[in-house]
């Protein structure tokens, strides 16, 4: 799979990269609406989307950022945190051309 993408990278540069992305966003975002609205639409007559919101907030479910320091839970938002900053921290680094911190430190009239 890498070699085709990149095959596909290299042919049609960053331009089809960024249109795939795009094209991958629509159908995310129309398949999260469809979702949205096919939920909406299976809830009884009698149940409205306040009383569903009410249900699922007692059973816990509406809980989607855990605040709470612990070791023993690997969904919370320190590990989000901490795994998000050293997963942007090592993407970073592999950027970085071999060079880059001698010529980041001189001032810009030496670097050209």
């Amino acid at each position: 799979i890498g070699v085709m993408v990149i095959i596909y990278t290299a042919s049609g540069g960053t331009r089809a990269v960024s249109m795939t992305h795009k094209q991958q966003m629509l159908i995310i975002f129309l398949a999260m609406l469809g979702v949205f609205f096919m939920v909406f639409q299976r809830l009884p007559a009698s149940v409205d989307l306040g009383d569903a919101l009410f249900v699922a907030g007692k059973l816990g479910k509406l809980n989607a950022i855990d605040t709470v320091f612990d070791l023993n839970n690997r969904y919370n938002l320190w590990s989000g945190l901490l795994g998000g900053s050293q997963t942007g921290a090592s993407g970073a680094a592999a950027l970085q051309p071999a060079g880059s911190p001698r010529r980041s430190r001189q001032p810009p009239s030496v670097r050209r």
